[in-house]
């Protein structure tokens, strides 16, 4: 709790501090990772605290989503419980960019500059390569 609570607070004063105020924030839905999860809770805590809101947009993580599904949806409810009304996502489809599966060049490319993390995508990069799939936050 501790840890979600100084993630926020840090989100918060970075979009608080912002001139001009940002139009649109993104975050992630959390999951797959503890620290994805944690980040995913403390962007969920600030989108419902943002007075007035920027239009804000919540990412599924890959390779998460794709390689536990079950979490992701368990994720994205939390979002219509914990927002204003039930139902408070909206699946971005249409003028969202995505790389298809044969065209994976550039998104494999940007993927292999996280060294860090490239370790945990070895052998399994394929789920990383799927289209990115964005829900915008209904208030």
């Amino acid at each position: 709790a501790e840890r979600i609570a100084a993630i926020f607070g840090s989100m918060a004063a970075t979009v608080r501090s912002m001139r001009p105020a940002p139009d649109i924030i993104v975050g992630p839905v959390g999951v797959a990772h503890p620290d994805h999860r944690d980040v995913g809770d403390a962007y969920l805590r600030l989108v419902w605290t943002l007075d007035p809101a920027p239009q804000c947009w919540v990412y599924e993580d890959l390779p998460g989503r794709v390689l536990e599904p079950e979490e992701t949806v368990a994720a994205l409810h939390r979002w219509g419980e914990r927002g204003p009304g039930q139902g408070a996502l909206t699946w971005l489809e249409a003028g969202v960019p995505h790389t298809p599966w044969p065209n994976a060049g550039p998104k494999q490319r940007a993927i292999g500059c996280y060294r860090s993390q490239a370790w945990a995508l070895d052998p399994v990069w394929h789920p990383t390569l799927c289209p990115e799939r964005l829900w915008q936050v209904m208030g």
